[in-house]
């Protein structure tokens, strides 16, 4: 049975719920683990319905947060297993009144104590918390190695440019850096040009060298750090700094820059003085060694090299994911000790391989597509994206689209996987390019379809960015037949498919399938396609995506659709009786069942509609005679006029003889 676990949090977008929950999210995902994430509100009802519903969940992972007497005791009781995950010394506040103060020390030890388990962010951390007698492991702040592209040359020397120090943080940190002012005085006067770098939401004036000012943000983020030369990190030495877990030296040793800091808290376990930095305990310091690192571009290479190999083997997602998921999973078997000895003693590796495994598979299922099939092939591989798989299927084609298919792998030399078989149906063969696929992501493109460039790059950036997102959709071009081109999704209609707040937003949202890029482990999640449908599979995913998942969305023309002349009532039929099947299987899950209204609403118009589109093209169909989903859809939708006089219609009317159809 999956596992499942929940992430209470205090905001979705602060810090430490990016570094510490959401960034493990996608790795979770894919190692069976169904993953939740709960922004803890404020309001004290709100909050203890919350708490009621952990009872769900296998284990309860509290990220920070201090709560009183009543709240805690109701999370403890609910809560099969409860992990607390501290990564500050939030048990220390030195602005809070001596009573505050003793409160908060209070429910500190009360939460360590009564939790199975306490992750905790560094040595210091760790230390408390063992002194209380709570099971523990240390699991520091890291950072995902993807996001942070390896630089691989020497700096230039200082006659090349001006040399860039710089700091990345919060604005309640901001104050640390300027007390370095009289530092940069110095450096500015000194015999080498440096300018600072600060990334945050709020600057401070002159520093006596040029400031270049960059508000902090999530797409931005690491190209910033990526242009400095010398990271910074000072800290006053205090019982809250103490417990720090220094992000921004990770961040900086993830980028390949050298690091002056100050030796207090985390900040002296990460950086090695003389290997990946240097220490900096006055002023003087400070001067001696950004000077020292700023004069030798060698130095600077050197110990960014080996700050990045020190990241990779302790302070990155990659390296601790697996020992996490070891100690999540021995405590939801057993017990917070255990939990800790097989954090210690595990030492396995992601169970991924990242240089045979590609990023992403695009799977193209191709019949009777001559005309088309090599302009879809074509626009996969001009695809940006640095690791790609292609997979294409010929369903049983009977012109030259397996010829033409042929080619193409001959042109690209191997890069392309292909399949030639009889012919099984979309939804079967969409499957087998599943099964088929390798890649972390996943998409279709129709044979006669067309990416436009960039469209993986900027949905893998999107799912790689916001780990709580399952998939990402765009917009889409619409290709007439006579050559023109229109957006699919008009202005007013744009998809918000992450507010599924209530089933019935499901059947409002515009969301073009076709355009998704799915996280493979997505398809472990919520099952594959369903092949009780013939032709139009993304109705019923749908429904499961959009129940189980969130969907991002892009509001850019990434595909091209081509516009078929001849599109038959046979086809508009088909859709209609598959849409019925599709929304009878989803109102038949017993967490729909109980929406009554929304039931009769959706049904009784689907029947309707089938219904009329018979009469109309003069067809019938195998399953039930027309009055039987006229009846359906008076029963559901009573107060419906025109739907007695259709019953009416194909009771007394029946089909004349050769010129009615059956659909297949």
């Amino acid at each position: 049975m999956r596992m499942r676990i929940a992430f209470l949090v205090q905001g979705l977008e602060a810090a430490r719920t990016r570094y510490r929950v959401l960034q493990y999210l996608p790795y979770f995902l894919e190692s069976g683990v169904e993953a939740r994430v709960f922004d803890v509100p404020r309001e004290k009802r709100s909050k203890r319905r919350l708490f009621s519903s952990m009872e769900q969940y296998d284990v309860v992972i509290l990220q920070k947060r201090l709560f009183g007497d009543r709240d805690f005791a109701l999370l403890r009781k609910k809560a099969n297993r409860l992990i607390f995950d501290v990564d500050d010394a939030v048990m220390e506040k030195l602005d809070d009144s001596p009573r505050k103060k003793h409160r908060r020390r209070y429910n500190f030890k009360r939460t360590v104590k009564e939790c199975d388990l306490v992750f905790a962010g560094n040595a210091y951390l760790e230390k408390i918390v063992h002194d209380l007698g709570a099971p523990t492991v240390r699991v520091p702040t890291c950072v995902d190695l993807a996001r942070y592209p390896l630089q691989k040359e020497i700096s230039r020397t200082p006659e090349d440019h001006s040399i860039k120090i710089g700091w990345i943080g919060s604005r309640s940190n901001l104050p640390y850096l300027e007390a370095l002012k009289p530092v940069f005085e110095q450096l500015g006067a000194g015999p080498v040009s440096m300018e600072l770098h600060i990334i945050c939401d709020t600057f401070f004036g002159d520093a006596g060298l040029p400031v270049i000012r960059k508000p902090w943000s999530l797409d931005q983020e690491v190209a910033d750090l990526m242009e400095l030369d010398i990271g910074l990190a000072p800290l006053p030495d205090n019982v809250w700094t103490r417990g720090k877990s220094a992000t921004k030296v990770v961040q900086y040793l993830a980028a390949g820059m050298p690091v002056v800091c100050s030796p207090v808290g985390a900040n002296a376990m990460i950086v090695q003085d003389g290997i990946n930095g240097y220490y900096a305990r006055s002023p003087k310091e400070w001067v001696e060694k950004t000077l020292r690192l700023a004069k030798n571009p060698e130095e600077r290479f050197r110990m960014g090299m080996a700050g990045r190999e020190i990241v990779e083997k302790n302070y990155s997602v990659q390296s601790l994911f697996p020992k996490v998921l070891c100690a999540v999973r021995s405590l939801a078997a057993q017990d917070g000790q255990a939990a800790s000895n097989s954090f210690r003693q595990c030492s396995v590796a992601l169970t991924r391989n990242n240089h045979d495994r590609p990023l992403v598979s695009v799977v193209i299922p191709a019949y009777n597509h001559e005309k088309f099939v090599l302009k879809a092939i074509e626009s996969v591989m001009e695809q940006s994206c640095r690791s790609l798989e292609l997979i294409v299927i010929d369903d049983g084609s009977t012109d030259q689209t397996a010829k033409v298919v042929r080619r193409a792998c001959e042109r690209y030399s191997g890069r392309i996987r292909f399949e030639s078989r009889e012919n099984r149906g979309l939804v079967r063969t969409l499957n087998e390019g599943i099964r088929l696929a390798k890649g972390k992501y996943w998409c279709q493109l129709a044979s006669d379809d067309v990416m436009e460039q960039g469209n993986i790059a900027r949905k893998v950036d999107f799912l790689e960015k916001y780990p709580l997102f399952h998939a990402v959709c765009s917009d889409a071009w619409v290709l007439e037949s006579d050559g023109t081109r229109r957006r699919m999704l008009p202005q007013k209609a744009k998809p918000d498919p992450v507010k599924v707040e209530h089933p019935r937003d499901l059947f409002r949202t515009k969301l073009f399938f076709p355009s998704l890029l799915f996280r493979k482990v997505v398809f472990d999640l919520i099952g594959s396609f369903d092949e009780s449908l013939r032709y139009y599979e993304d109705i019923e995913m749908k429904l499961r995506l959009l129940t189980t998942c969130r969907v991002g969305y892009l509001d850019e023309p990434l595909l091209t659709w081509r516009s078929h002349e001849g599109n038959t009532s046979l086809q508009t039929l088909l859709r209609r009786k598959e849409r019925i099947i599709a929304y009878e299987k989803f109102f038949s899950n017993p967490a729909i069942r109980k929406y009554h209204l929304l039931r009769r609403r959706i049904l009784g118009d689907e029947y309707y509609k089938y219904a009329r589109l018979l009469i109309e093209n003069r067809q019938t169909d195998p399953d039930h005679p027309i009055s039987w989903y006229l009846f359906n859809s008076l029963t559901l939708h009573p107060f419906r006029p025109r739907g007695y006089y259709c019953l009416l219609k194909s009771s007394l009317l029946p089909l004349p003889r050769g010129r009615g159809a059956s659909l297949p």
